[in-house]
């Protein structure tokens, strides 16, 4: 197994819980959220970054003047999307659905689930945009613990509005991503419970939008001990169905082939890697987000380590590899 430790971040604002990252290739920028601190943020990449093999003092000064950001009046967000206008993001909130927008710089939220304001525990997790346009997302637990209330489910926000509840008895609701099979045709959901330590693979039929054929296709406690608590988060898949998944309180990204088969890990100087997503020109770049040490968890972590560089972000530049962008788009109305 290849391993590759990442020594420098990419770029630091000192985020509290880094997560959700979103690439947009129509004006090559990236987008993720703080979770916790309530914030999201822009940066723009330099046009030839696909080019660029370690980002030189002088070329992340540049990146780091694109930098925008939007508050979100105190509110958790857990995902955010891409819509027809390259200055708003879908996204969900704390127990709703909204836009942030890059022009006005102002969270506008649009509804609230009313299945969730009976549970002051839970709140909204990772998503993504199906082949329709809808929005899949899930929810958890507000605190991060070792076990859960099992409430949690896997919903859709269809583009009118209306809400379908596609999973129920989640532990907690993490990474999410669709993948076409080559050989099959078939469209798969690949879907992570961090509390049962699994990437769930379902069938996804796009004409009655209904999950089937459930499998387990990772569990993580097959490949990293049990006893360090390994939370399965943020994942990416390339084109070829491989996927590389965050592990939080392990300090690595891995990387498992389409069977299912570990075959490389990526190190980095903080133990909470929350997510990552590919992006550049070339799509051959992996950005990573990460979590702070003050965020109280019952993760075994150490949170006394002073060199941790936790709510950093990093940038892996992977030859040869071409990612699968997650750059679906809100099918719904945009009313800002």
């Amino acid at each position: 197994m290849k391993s590759v430790s990442i020594k420098k971040p990419f770029l630091n604002f000192n985020s509290l819980l880094g997560e959700a990252p979103c690439y947009n290739p129509r004006n090559n920028t990236v987008c993720w959220v703080d979770a916790l601190g309530s914030q999201i943020h822009r940066i723009q990449l330099l046009p030839n970054s696909d080019k660029i093999a370690e980002y030189t003092d002088e070329q992340i000064a540049e990146v780091t003047k694109t930098h925008e950001t939007i508050s979100c009046k105190g509110e958790t967000i857990g995902s955010i999307a891409l819509t027809a206008d390259d200055n708003v993001l879908a996204l969900n909130w704390t127990q709703g659905f909204g836009f942030a927008s890059f022009k006005t710089k102002e969270l506008i939220v649009k509804d609230h689930f009313p299945l969730l304001a009976t549970d002051p525990i839970l709140r909204m997790n990772d998503g993504i945009i199906d082949p329709h346009g809808n929005y899949i997302m899930g929810s958890m637990d507000k605190h991060v613990a070792a076990t859960s209330s099992e409430t949690s489910k896997l919903w859709r926000i269809n583009t009118d509005l209306s809400v379908d509840v596609l999973l129920e008895g989640i532990g907690m609701s993490n990474g999410i991503n669709f993948f076409v099979d080559p050989a099959t045709g078939k469209l798969h959901l690949f879907y992570t419970d961090t509390l049962v330590f699994t990437i769930w693979k379902f069938d996804y039929d796009p004409e009655s939008r209904t999950l089937s054929n459930k499998q387990p296709h990772i569990n993580i406690v097959d490949f990293v001990p049990m006893e360090s608590l390994p939370g399965l988060d943020g994942f990416s898949i390339t084109d070829t169905g491989d996927i590389y998944t965050a592990v939080w309180g392990s300090h690595v990204i891995l990387h498992f082939d389409y069977d299912g088969k570990l075959v490389g890990e990526f190190k980095f100087p903080a133990a909470r890697v929350t997510s990552c997503t590919f992006m550049g020109p070339a799509k051959d770049e992996l950005f990573v987000t990460t979590a702070s040490l003050k965020i109280p968890a019952e993760d075994g972590v150490d949170t006394s380590d002073v060199n941790d560089l936790g709510g950093a972000l990093f940038r892996v530049k992977l030859d040869g590899v071409k990612g699968n962008i997650k750059c679906g788009r809100w099918g719904g109305k945009v009313d800002v």
